[in-house]
């Protein structure tokens, strides 16, 4: 996802009107970014000291393996339908 985001930024910065307005928005961006990570990194690193933190970081891991096996599935399943779709 982060490179989605990049890659968005840079066409915001791209359509922008003129370089000085360009570089804004990707200082924008960049600042936005930096903060989001820095608290992130706070946030995970106090649950990670708490013993319920440890709980949740094992159940989140999982949480985010079932999501990715599970939207995986779904992407292979969707690209199926579509190619007996298109040659019916």
């Amino acid at each position: 996802m982060p490179c989605g985001l990049l890659q968005s930024a840079l066409l915001v910065a791209a359509l922008a009107s003129g370089p000085l307005p360009g570089a804004a928005v990707m200082a924008s961006f960049a600042l936005a970014s930096t903060l989001g990570l820095w608290l992130a990194q706070g946030f995970w690193a106090g649950l990670r000291n708490a013993d319920a933190g440890r709980r949740f970081a094992a159940l989140s891991v999982r949480a985010a393996g079932a999501l990715l096996a599970g939207s995986s599935g779904y992407a292979l399943w969707h690209g199926m339908v579509a190619a007996l779709c298109a040659t019916t």
